[in-house]
């Protein structure tokens, strides 16, 4: 798991040829992102991961500590 961030809803299983996505969302946000998840698979049959992001500032300093 990294820092800041959180897997909120594991994606299913893709229900055509399209693959699967990633999404990311916050606060209120988040709420959108899992609305969002739920369209792809009905419309393209495409599974979508949601994460949480709890802190952007920690992705990037763990970011930058990897890149170092």
């Amino acid at each position: 798991m990294l820092k800041g961030i959180y897997r909120y809803q594991a994606a299913g299983v893709p229900l055509g040829p399209a693959g699967e996505v990633q999404l990311f969302g916050s606060g209120a946000i988040l709420n959108e992102a899992l609305r969002a998840a739920a369209d792809p698979g009905r419309k393209y049959g495409v599974a979508a991961d949601v994460w949480s992001v709890t802190s952007y500032n920690e992705l990037r300093r763990e970011a930058l500590g990897v890149d170092r």
